[in-house]
């Protein structure tokens, strides 16, 4: 029914419904579908004679992508080439439509585990994507520097070169390809970050950071296998720096903000214009959801796209003329992982979780040491961890139901102590640890710690299993701010209030330098 509401507004009668219905498909891994629909935006592409925003090299290339779903691999490899072939005839040399073609191919050829014509293909995308790739270098992945692209699917080319080169790793244990794999991830990552520079919304920031994890995960996975192999330190820290990455990036960018126009020397007056440009986003953004079409639409549209270019151009031109403030907003270094650890008193032990797609990575050090523990994370999880906060925190299932709460407490906040801290503790000397600081992450973030049970028990109101009658809990919810000062303990004009808060302290340990206070909020 919705494709038959659809083609009553589709007056080029092109083949882009279709198209559109088969793109939609494919995400959802309904791939015969999408097969029936791709094969009619065919029919109707080649038939249609007037002026079309779809393209045979589109279509062609949609039905490479549904046939490597259903592994038919010879007929993804002829519509991958056919679609290169189209754009090799209809483009521009550098059109992305071109680079697409390739990744494809790319894509079918390491299907069949014929990794040197994947990253052959792969290469030459990348070299549309970014001129200045050499296609002769196939190992060649772009600097940190040098990677200056808009185009997303050359993030798509650096993840599938990681890839491959870990694949291969895999199969003969050559420490070279795991480094490549390791800077292909690595590129892949940088290139996110520089994405969320330039974007307005928080809801977008977070939304890359969550695309992030899958690269994140890989990266990470390969700095410990390398860590394993060579039994280096480095490759473990590099592996907790990429932990790090995926917590916290919007309020270390806040943080950053607020310090960096107090001390660098950018006047108001272009932060102002930055300001208004990404109040002006925010308003176009909200007039193109509007019930708008035709030529009000379009201006809309362009108008949106010039104030994003000019954003960009602004930011540019800050980079270039006040390098102290970019620098100091935008470069989130973290801190040293020795300086943390410096940070923790002897009786303290520290568990920072890395949540990722399909894994949970949990670094437990102390002042002196650190380790990696893979932890165990079934299809369960997460449902698990929903109904041990429902034994918490929802009071009209506990009343109605609290023979079941009880009992679902239990066995959940034991299986969840036995998942999440009890390698831990066991992996270190405890005999000393007083304090557990836990720095959550993802789903995480939602867990109450102290109210895990250590062991097995009958009752949730007569038992001493609780971890919090063992161990002292705190929480960081960014690692860096482990180095956060005690607040003093002033009882008088006591004020209570929700919210974060910054201290200098933490700007110290976001390596923030600071300036003489200008004002004090709430001081006496």
């Amino acid at each position: 029914s919705n494709y038959e509401n659809a083609q009553q507004y589709d007056q080029k009668n092109d083949g882009h419904t279709e198209y559109a219905f088969a793109e939609c498909l494919v995400i959802g891994k309904k791939f015969d579908e999408a097969l029936h629909f791709a094969n009619l935006a065919l029919e109707k592409r080649q038939r249609y004679q007037g002026r079309s925003d779809l393209s045979l090299t589109e279509t062609y290339t949609a039905l490479s992508d549904i046939y490597l779903g259903k592994k038919t691999y010879n007929k993804s490899e002829q519509y991958a080439q056919e679609a290169l072939n189209n754009a090799l005839k209809d483009y521009p040399p550098g059109h992305r439509a071109i680079g697409i073609a390739y990744y494809f191919l790319g894509e079918v050829f390491f299907e069949q585990r014929q990794h040197q014509l994947a990253l052959a293909n792969y290469q030459q995308a990348a070299a549309v994507f970014l001129p200045s790739t050499p296609t002769n270098n196939l190992t060649y992945c772009p600097s940190l520097d040098s990677l200056f692209t808009r185009e997303i699917w050359m993030l798509e080319v650096l993840q599938s070169k990681g890839e491959v080169f870990l694949s291969l790793y895999e199969e003969n244990g050559n420490l070279d390809d795991l480094r490549h794999a390791i800077d292909h991830y690595q590129a892949s990552l940088a290139f996110i970050n520089q994405t969320k520079i330039y974007l307005t919304e928080a809801e977008s920031k977070s939304f890359v950071g969550n695309y992030a994890l899958t690269y994140l995960s890989r990266a990470i996975e390969c700095q410990l296998k390398l860590h394993q192999r060579t039994g280096q330190y480095e490759p473990l820290e590099q592996a907790y720096y990429l932990a790090r990455q995926s917590t916290a990036f919007l309020l270390r960018e806040a943080v950053n903000n607020e310090q960096a126009v107090l001390i660098s020397d950018i006047p108001q007056n272009k932060i102002d214009e930055l300001s208004a440009l990404n109040i002006k986003i925010v308003e176009l953004e909200e007039m193109r959801n509007e019930d708008f079409s035709g030529a009000k639409l379009d201006s809309i549209v362009a108008l949106l796209t010039d104030v994003k270019l000019e954003r960009i151009n602004r930011l540019q031109e800050i980079e270039r003329q006040y390098p102290q403030y970019y620098e100091l907003k935008y470069k989130l270094d973290p801190v040293a992982l020795e300086d943390l650890q410096a940070t923790l008193p002897d009786s303290t032990l520290a568990l920072d979780y890395f949540v990722g797609k399909q894994e949970i990575y949990l670094f437990v050090f102390n002042r002196s040491e650190i380790k990696v523990l893979p932890l165990r994370r079934d299809s369960s999880f997460s449902n698990t961890i929903q109904s041990f906060r429902q034994t918490l925190s929802d009071l009209d299932y506990i009343r109605d139901n609290p023979q079941q709460a009880e009992q679902t407490f239990l066995q959940t906040s034991h299986t969840l102590y036995q998942t999440l801290v009890d390698t831990a503790l066991r992996a270190f000397d405890t005999s000393d640890i007083t304090d557990l600081l836990i720095v959550p992450d993802g789903v995480l973030n939602y867990l109450t710690f102290e109210c895990l049970l250590q062991r097995p028990t009958d009752s949730w109101l007569d038992t001493d299993a609780f971890l919090i009658q063992d161990y002292n809990i705190r929480y960081a919810y960014y690692a860096d701010l482990l180095l956060e000062e005690d607040v003093d303990d002033d009882r008088d004009n006591l004020l209570l209030g929700f919210g974060t808060t910054y201290n200098s302290r933490t700007l110290e340990s976001l390596s923030i330098p600071q300036k003489e206070k200008k004002w004090h909020c709430c001081d006496k």
